[in-house]
């Protein structure tokens, strides 16, 4: 009970202590704002202090923290700005022993970083702004509440000085210019005002004008709020007046330098004379009119005739100037670059003044016709004043021309029907003969319809034609030479025409087979629009659906499928432009795709002139089947219907064929095909024996027709050339004896034809690997350094042999005499030609005819798919087959020749075929080489 009573009395008396200790607080508190507010010592009250600083600068803004008594402690500093009610600074030490680890506060809009309180020395307390601005003026005051003492208050006044920012010095003799240094020269007896103008500054700056130490004007004005100025008013100068130096100072505060400019005043004298002479005798003078004096009038200019670049110099001289004048030249006003260094200054005869020199070189050009060339002569000091002297130019030179345009309507919108005319100016020294007219080079006559007129200068063309389109210039000449205009385009537009030379007129396609049909037009501007239609015999003019076609330009492509037979017939295409509709339309006839006909009117030439072994074949395309045809010839033995193909070409784009190595007293089948997309035209066959005589190269022909014509004059070098020719043909009788125990007389076919090859075998489709190599050699003891060994791959079909046997092989040919014909290949078929021999040749030889099939129309292979066959040890002598020479493969033309039928074919492009001489037999000791060096030079 007791502890009960106790506990009681105790918490009771808790509470009143409690009670008691906030009424204690809130008296103090109460205390305090009534010191702070009404106090004597409050903040009206409160000791005031200025303080100035530089804006950029730092400032401290003092306030004393130090306490009355030392046993007193600062608990918490506060700093207001201005009006603000809240403190932009505060250190709060209240939770901790003193100021230095109290709580730090700045106002980060107001002061961001820049504050920092300093209480550690007496004296220099209170807070330190740095990086001061124009806004951080004003009033501040500093509040310290201590322990136990009193608040304590201070007002703090910041004066931010700003220092004028520009100072600058205009001249009334400048037009109000700013002038620094320098400045002038002014010449004598001239009134001179200069006004120091500055900008800036806080307060306003007090600007002075000072000659050394001497004030002489301290009189300044406001002009704007941010602007004061002082004028500095000098009257009547004189030479006294030279390098005089007067400063302008601005100040607003002993923080800082004062803001200053210096001028210095210059003199100047202009020159008094200037002369241009020439060390080349003048032509004539010319009087100058318009004078103000009699003086004046009665002046000349020289006048000088040059060639147009001939070098010429030209020398000015100048006196009466001080400083020493500079000379400038100029041609017709414009600066003239290449004058000569001005020599050093002499002093001249009067007064002490200066005399100057320069001299110029020139290179008279057209232009400089009548220029008149100054030589201008001042003071560097004076620009202002200065005296001149010129010269005029008569330059000769070619006609200067130029060609100007006229018409009612634009030149880009000329239209057919419209009329153009051109002027031709024409500046000449001397004076030029007649105008001449060119459209694209080419001279224009005046016609006998009268559409085109020449009157003087001028071209006048009347109702133009698109054919008016082109490059118009005009010439003229004198005694210097001939000069050409500049060019004009004109364009005449036009309502679109049908191109015919790019129009492809027919076009084979089959029932439901798809073909892309274009429609090429001529046409300025390109056209807009393109219209597309269908006529057939049996039905009317139908429109075709936009969507069908494409338009690329000038051209319209038209992707046609045909259903039925009434879909074979005429498309026809029109186009429009912004001139109009073309009048009539392009019309293309789509035909049922055929087989190509035969070649028509094919014949065999052999003229005089060429040697034996040389043929031309040529014929006359047939009908093309309505598709892009291409001609393959076949070159066979004649002696069995059935003989195997010793060449072929294949994909020429002409049925022109030039044969060369044809054996003497041979008997050939020459077999002319077609061939389209759709298939092969019947064969046409040709039959040629070549003749027996062997004709000789071209340089064996001029030598023997020189040595018989020296025959019929001298009987000894008939002698002579006869025992030459019993000599060698008894060794070619040798030869040929010992070539008959060598080696067994064959035959082989060589090709030389521009136009890709194709494999032969069209039923081929086993896409099995054939030999890659031209020769396969079964004997050990052979000489097969130039034979490559083959290593062919067998279908699973069938054999190599069957499967191979009439491919050809593929040697590249870079023969610069068949270039116009395309690459030219050569084909070897080392393969005896008798058909008695069986198939002694096919089990012995192989041939690669390559990826490509003989009747494909796929684009021909690239020269690195060829594959090709070089020597590169020699053949025994024994088993070389005679070569045909060189000039047995040349190209030869005459007015006669010897031929199967007697249809011109000049100027036809040919394939070329060549075939080549005997091979040995393979079961022979040795074997002939498939070329040797000598064949592939007369090759090429």
């Amino acid at each position: 009970m007791l502890d009960a009573r106790a506990i009681t009395v105790v918490l009771s008396v808790a509470f009143v202590a409690v009670i008691w200790a906030n009424l204690a607080v809130l008296v103090h508190g109460n205390r305090a704002l009534e010191e702070y507010s009404s106090s004597p010592e409050g903040l009206e009250n409160s000791p005031v202090t200025a303080v100035q600083a530089v804006v950029g600068e730092s400032v401290l803004l003092p306030c004393d923290v130090t306490p009355p008594t030392p046993s007193d402690a600062p608990m918490l500093v506060l700093f207001f700005f201005k009006t603000k009610g809240t403190p932009i600074y505060s250190v709060d030490a209240r939770e901790s022993s003193n100021l230095y680890s109290g709580k730090h506060w700045a106002d980060s809009e107001q002061l961001d970083r820049r504050a920092n309180l300093q209480v550690r020395r007496p004296g220099q307390q209170g807070l330190y702004l740095s990086r001061l601005t124009e806004d951080d003026a004003g009033e501040y005051r500093c509040r310290v509440d201590f322990k136990s003492s009193p608040t304590r208050n201070a007002r703090i006044i910041l004066e931010i000085i700003v220092p004028p920012r520009h100072i600058l010095v205009t001249s009334s003799w400048e037009e109000g210019r700013i002038v620094s240094g320098r400045i002038g020269p002014y010449p004598e007896g001239a009134d001179l005002t200069l006004a120091c103008q500055v900008t800036g500054g806080s307060p306003r700056p007090s600007v002075t004008w000072w000659q050394g130490a001497s004030l002489m004007d301290d009189v300044s004005e406001v002009t704007t709020e941010q602007v004061t100025r002082n004028l500095l008013r000098l009257p009547r100068l004189t030479g006294d007046d030279l390098f005089r130096k007067l400063t302008c100072l601005a100040a607003n505060s002993n923080l800082t330098a004062p803001l200053s400019t210096a001028v210095s005043l210059d003199i100047a004298f202009p020159p008094n004379s200037v002369r241009i002479s020439s060390r080349t005798a003048t032509s004539g003078r010319l009087p100058v009119g318009g004078g103000r004096g009699p003086e004046e009038s009665d002046m000349v200019v020289n006048v000088i005739t040059v060639r147009a670049n001939r070098e010429e110099y030209l020398t000015c001289e100048s006196t009466g100037s001080r400083p020493q004048a500079e000379l400038a030249w100029r041609k017709n006003s414009l600066a003239v670059k290449g004058v000569t260094a001005t020599p050093p200054p002499f002093e001249g005869s009067n007064s002490g003044r200066l005399t100057s020199v320069s001299t110029l070189q020139i290179f008279p050009g057209i232009e400089d016709h009548m220029a008149v060339v100054t030589c201008k002569a001042f003071s560097p000091k004076l620009p202002a004043e200065y005296i001149e002297d010129s010269v005029t130019l008569n330059v000769l030179y070619s006609p200067l021309i130029e060609l100007h345009f006229s018409s009612a309507v634009e030149q880009a919108n000329l239209e057919e029907g419209d009329d153009f005319s051109f002027e031709c100016t024409v500046q000449a020294n001397p004076e030029a003969g007649k105008i001449q007219w060119a459209r694209d080079g080419v001279p224009i006559m005046a016609n006998d319809s009268a559409r085109v007129e020449m009157a003087g200068k001028r071209l006048i063309i009347m109702k133009t034609t698109r054919f008016d389109s082109g490059s118009y210039t005009c010439a003229a000449a004198n005694t210097e030479g001939v000069t050409t205009s500049n060019a004009i385009a004109i364009k005449i537009k036009f309502v679109p025409v049908c191109s015919s030379n790019r129009i492809q007129k027919q076009h084979g396609a089959g029932k439901k087979e798809r073909i892309d049909v274009t429609c090429w037009v001529d046409s300025h501007p390109e056209p807009l629009t393109f219209r597309w239609a269908f006529n057939s015999s049996t039905s009317e003019l139908r429109d075709i659906s936009a969507t069908a076609f494409s338009n690329h330009g000038m051209s319209s492509t038209l992707n046609y499928l045909p259903n039925n037979e009434l879909d074979f017939g005429s498309l026809l295409c029109w186009a429009a432009n912004d001139v109009g509709l073309m009048k009539q339309p392009c019309v293309m006839q789509i035909v049922p795709a055929a087989k190509p006909e035969k070649a028509r009117n094919c014949e065999v030439f052999n003229n005089s002139s060429m040697p034996r072994s040389v043929a031309l074949v040529s014929c006359l395309p047939g009908w093309d089947g309505g598709l892009a045809q291409t001609f393959t010839l076949e070159v066979r033995e004649s002696r069995h219907k059935h003989s195997r193909i010793l060449a072929s070409v294949q994909h020429s784009p002409t049925p022109v064929f030039n044969m060369k190595g044809l054996k003497p007293d041979e008997e050939y089948l020459f077999i002319i095909t077609a061939v389209n997309s759709r298939g092969t035209s019947p064969p046409v066959t040709l039959s040629y024996k070549v003749p027996v005589e062997m004709v000789p190269s071209l340089s064996s022909n001029a030598q023997r027709s020189d040595e018989a014509g020296w025959l019929s004059w001298t009987l000894f070098i008939a002698v002579v050339a006869g025992v030459f020719i019993t000599v060698a043909l008894c060794l070619a009788a040798v030869i040929g004896l010992m070539r008959a125990k060598c080696c067994t007389k064959k035959s082989s076919a060589k090709i030389i034809y521009a136009g890709p090859i194709r494999s032969s075998d069209e039923g081929d489709k086993t896409n099995s690997l054939c030999p890659s190599t031209i020769v396969y050699c079964d004997k050990h003891d052979c000489e097969i350094d130039d034979l490559t060994k083959s290593s062919y791959l067998r279908s699973s079909s069938e054999s190599g042999d069957s499967l191979c046997k009439h491919h050809l092989d593929h040697i590249n040919h870079k023969d610069e005499k068949f270039r116009s014909s395309g690459s030219d290949i050569r084909i070897d078929t080392p393969c005896n030609w008798n058909p008695d021999l069986g198939s002694s040749c096919e089990d012995s030889y192989f041939r690669n005819s390559g990826p490509y099939h003989i009747n494909s129309l796929s684009p021909p292979p690239p020269p690195d798919h060829m594959v090709t066959m070089a020597t590169s040890s020699p053949i025994p002598s024994s088993c070389r087959a005679p070569l045909a020479s060189s000039d047995s493969l040349g190209r030869y033309s005459s007015s006669s020749s010897s031929r199967l039928s007697s249809v011109s074919t000049s100027g036809v492009s040919a394939a070329t075929v060549a075939l080549h001489p005997d091979y040995r037999d393979l079961s022979a000791d040795c074997r002939t080489p498939l070329m040797s060096e000598s064949a592939k030079e007369s090759a090429v």
